[in-house]
């Protein structure tokens, strides 16, 4: 969450500080048996607790508060049992009779390790190329574009039609669309492009909720924001609502938005990201919801090593994806159009 990059960590190292001149100076004392437990075993809590704590995220556990209990237990138990381990080889106290089997399980363990690491990094040097050459490619395509934004005075202007019953209370156009996104987004850049080659695209790695106002203010001084946008924003961290509606309110009520869901195993704010989203559209009639997520978690096949970054036959689902949800849309205020026309 945002708040923790801008205020806890801060906040953090002040206690820290204050604490240590305080137990320093001894005016204050943390001589207590669980502090004194945590500080002996602080090591072993900091190697297991990221391994607990992405084996809960990514099996999707931590559905209920007791969840979040059981996970401590299993992070202490797993401390204890390391702490008593370290002893035993320390001190030499495994009985003859078991030291042959520890001594295999071991040579075992360390070659399952071994084999693990190495094909990791194999895989994902051989696995993750394409994607990175993909990546850098679309990503000097968009600096290039950038330097030539302008407008190209495609407005469609919204008819006196309430186009509400079409799932867009906004008049939807194809022309010189505007594509907001992150690395998802930027890996499917050219199949856009190829889709809708007046398409003005700007993604970028690691683009989180807080940067949009900045890029979509840079763009709006170009005038190359049109009628109709694309968002695609979530993967990288929570979408922050305030955020959300200082973005929304840039655009404006009167231009129609397309909002990409998020398809991410394993990251904590996959599940909350999209149930924000469909509220979100819920409450903004200008939004209508593509839904990445339940159309990828169908055709796993179609992404990268990563589970997350659409290969190139993905990227391409991508774009059409977005296109079928844009044409139906105007399909149907077409005909609400026509009807109101008679």
């Amino acid at each position: 969450m945002p708040i923790v990059y801008l205020l806890v960590l801060a906040l953090t190292t002040i206690l820290s500080m204050f604490l240590i001149e305080k137990t320093a100076s001894s005016s204050i004392s943390l001589d207590v048996p669980v502090l004194d437990w945590i500080g002996k075993h602080s090591y072993e809590i900091y190697l297991w607790q990221y391994p607990v704590i992405y084996l809960f995220q990514y099996k999707d556990w931590n559905k209920h508060f007791i969840m979040y209990l059981f996970e401590f237990v299993i992070l202490i138990a797993l401390v204890v049992w390391t702490n008593y381990f370290l002893k035993v080889f320390k001190y030499k106290q495994i009985k003859p009779k078991f030291q042959k089997a520890v001594l295999a399980c071991g040579i075992v363990g360390f070659v399952f390790q071994a084999t693990g690491v190495i094909a990791l990094a194999t895989s994902k040097e051989v696995d993750s190329s394409a994607l990175q050459k993909r990546i850098a490619e679309n990503e000097e395509a968009i600096k290039n574009k950038k330097k030539n934004a302008k407008s190209d005075g495609k407005m469609e202007k919204a008819k006196n039609v309430d186009y509400s019953p079409s799932g867009n209370s906004q008049k939807v156009s194809d022309k010189g669309l505007f594509c907001l996104g992150d690395s998802v987004m930027l890996s499917a850049y050219t199949n856009i492009q190829a889709v809708y080659p007046d398409a003005t695209v700007d993604a970028a790695v690691s683009r989180q909720m807080s940067q949009a106002p900045d890029v979509l203010r840079w763009y709006e001084s170009k005038g190359a924001v049109h009628n109709t946008v694309v968002m695609s924003l979530g993967t990288n961290g929570v979408l922050d609502e305030s955020t959300v509606e200082q973005t929304l309110e840039m655009i404006g009520s009167d231009k129609s938005i397309f909002w990409v869901n998020v398809y991410a195993p394993g990251v904590e704010w996959e599940a909350s990201n999209n149930q924000y989203l469909k509220e979100l559209a819920k409450k903004h009639s200008n939004i209508t919801l593509i839904d990445w997520n339940s159309y990828i978690s169908q055709h796993t096949d179609l992404l990268e090593e990563d589970g997350i970054h659409p290969m190139e036959s993905g990227a391409d689902a991508y774009a059409h994806l977005i296109q079928e949800k844009i044409n139906e849309v105007m399909q149907k205020q077409k005909e609400i159009e026509e009807k109101a026309n008679k």
